[in-house]
């Protein structure tokens, strides 16, 4: 598994570069937003309100239909994902830290 900031970072990069991917390339990337939001919920024991929150549905809708989404609309998602990815960083590390103090 690759770690947190390495599949942010991930995200961002490709979202400058989105119109020179290719839809499999696409389909790649929002499947392995979507896992990373789940098993952040996961490690934070809230698997379903990751699952089932805004970003991870419109990532999961959005793989049936990469081949339709304009380059912006790859970009838009992958930077909320991104977003959402960094917040449950944030939240396993306080909680790593509450648990080690």
């Amino acid at each position: 598994m690759k770690a947190i900031s390495d599949v942010v970072a991930e995200l961002v990069h490709a979202a400058n570069i989105a119109r020179r991917l290719s839809d499999s390339e696409k389909l790649l990337l929002l499947t392995r937003a979507y896992i990373t939001i789940q098993e952040g919920g996961e490690a934070l024991g809230n698997v379903e309100a990751a699952a089932d929150s805004d970003v991870a549905i419109d990532i999961i809708t959005s793989t049936g239909m990469v081949c339709q989404l304009t380059d912006e609309e790859f970009k838009t998602l992958l930077l909320e994902a991104a977003d959402q990815i960094r917040d449950i960083k944030i939240a396993l590390d306080r909680k790593r830290a509450r648990f080690s103090s």
